[in-house]
C-alpha cells in the first residue's frame, strides 16, 4: 500500500536531480564560452593597443644554424641618436617592471651625461597552448589587457620603450631579446660608439663610466681590437649536461667541454663595432638560451671579438667596499647589479654608489 508513495517519491527526485544536471551542464557550458570569449576579447584588445600607435614597423629575423625567429620593431618617430652619441644603453626588463623602470629614470638616467641613449626593452605578452591546444594568456601574469594599456601610457609618456613584437617574454627567449635589441641600435642609433647591455636591476654611475671610456676604453679600442666587450669574464666554464636544468645545453647543439670566456650578462659594455660582428656572425653558430655565453662568448669568439674582464669596473650582486682603487679620484666601479625591486632600494645603492671614496689612487 506504500508502494506508490514511494514511486511517486523516487520519480520526483529523479526528475530533480535531472533538471539539477541539466542547469549545471548547462551553466557550465555557458561559463567556458563566456570565459573563452572574454579570453579572445582581450587578446583583440591588446593587438588593438599595439595598432594605436602607427609607427610603421619593420621585421627582422634572428637566424642561427639551428633555428631562426622572425620579429617585429617600431620604427622611432624621430632619429634616437647624433654624431655626439657615445654611449648606448639597452635595458632588458619585464613587462610588469614599471617600478624598476621609473627608478631608473628617476636615479642614475637623470645625471646622464650628453651622448647618453638609453631604452628599455619589453618582450611580447607571453602567449602559450594548454593542454587542448587552444591558445591562451599566462595566467601568471597580470591582467593582459590592463598591463597592456599600462604599458602603451608609459610608452606615450615616456617614449622610451621598445617593443619587441613577436618574442614571448620568457627566460628561453633571452637570445631572441638580446638579438632584437643589439639589431635596433645597428638599425636606428648606429652612431653610438659603445653599447652597454644591462638588466632593471643595474644601477650605473654614468658620469664615471664616461671618465673611463675617455681614459681607458677608448684606448683599449685604438690600440688593441676596436671589436672588444668589457665586462666580469667568467673563464672556464662548463656546459651543463643534466636535462631538469634551465641552463642545460645538449651535445649536439654544443660538443665542445668548455665555453669559450665570456663577460657577466648582468651588465657588460662592447664597441659598436663589436656588436656589429657578433651579429654578423650568428648564422654561422648554433644558439643557446643564455645570451652572455652566446654572445659575448661562443659568437664573440667566432666574431673575433675581445672579451676584456674588468670586475672592479663592473661590480656583482652585494656589499661592495666604499674606499676603493681610483684614477685622478674617479673610483673604477660605475656599474653595480644587484636585485633591487624599489625606487628607495634604487636611490640607497645610487647613493651610495656615488659616496665611494678613493683609498688608492693608481
Amino acid at each position: 500500500m506504500f508502494t506508490q508513495p514511494i514511486k511517486v517519491r523516487i520519480n520526483f527526485f529523479s526528475s530533480c536531480f535531472r533538471v539539477l544536471f541539466r542547469v549545471c551542464l548547462i551553466f557550465l557550458i555557458v561559463s567556458t564560452f563566456y570565459l573563452a570569449f572574454r579570453q579572445l576579447l582581450h587578446l583583440k584588445r591588446i593587438n588593438q593597443a599595439w595598432e594605436e600607435d602607427s609607427r610603421p614597423l619593420r621585421n627582422f629575423t634572428s637566424k642561427f644554424k639551428n633555428m631562426e625567429h622572425t620579429y617585429s620593431l617600431q620604427e622611432p618617430l624621430n632619429p634616437p641618436c647624433n654624431n655626439d652619441t657615445k654611449v648606448f644603453i639597452l635595458v632588458l626588463s619585464r613587462r610588469e617592471s614599471y617600478i624598476n623602470r621609473e627608478a631608473i629614470r628617476l636615479t642614475w638616467l637623470k645625471d646622464a651625461p650628453n651622448g647618453t641613449v638609453l631604452r628599455f626593452f619589453l618582450a611580447d605578452q607571453n602567449i602559450k597552448k594548454n593542454h587542448r591546444g587552444d591558445f591562451q594568456v599566462d595566467p601568471d601574469k597580470v591582467s593582459p589587457f590592463k598591463l597592456s594599456k599600462f604599458m602603451h601610457e608609459e610608452h606615450k609618456h615616456y617614449d622610451d620603450t621598445v617593443f619587441l613584437k613577436g618574442i614571448p617574454d620568457t627566460y628561453a627567449n633571452l637570445h631572441y631579446m638580446v638579438h632584437a635589441a643589439f639589431q635596433w641600435q645597428q638599425t636606428f642609433c648606429p652612431q653610438a660608439k659603445y653599447v652597454m647591455k644591462t638588466d632593471d636591476d643595474t644601477v650605473v654611475h654614468l658620469e664615471r663610466l664616461f671618465f673611463w671610456i675617455k681614459i681607458k676604453f677608448d684606448l683599449e679600442l685604438d690600440e688593441r681590437n676596436p671589436a672588444s666587450c668589457f665586462g666580469n669574464a667568467l673563464i672556464n666554464t662548463s656546459p651543463i649536461r643534466e636535462k631538469s636544468h634551465k641552463w642545460y645545453v645538449p651535445e649536439e647543439v654544443y660538443p665542445h667541454k668548455k665555453y669559450p670566456n665570456y663577460v657577466n650578462g648582468c651588465t657588460y659594455m662592447c664597441s659598436a663595432v663589436a656588436i656589429n660582428r657578433i651579429l654578423e656572425a650568428c648564422p654561422r653558430v648554433k644558439a643557446i638560451n643564455m645570451e652572455d655565453v652566446l654572445y659575448t662568448g661562443i659568437v664573440a669568439q667566432e666574431a673575433n671579438v675581445s672579451r676584456v674582464d674588468e670586475p672592479w669596473h663592473f661590480w656583482g650582486g652585494g656589499a661592495f667596499d666604499k674606499q676603493t682603487y681610483c684614477a685622478d679620484g674617479y673610483p673604477y666601479t660605475f656599474a653595480v647589479y644587484d636585485h633591487i625591486y624599489s625606487i628607495e632600494l634604487f636611490g640607497d645603492l645610487y647613493a651610495n654608489l656615488k659616496d665611494m671614496k678613493c683609498k688608492w689612487n693608481l
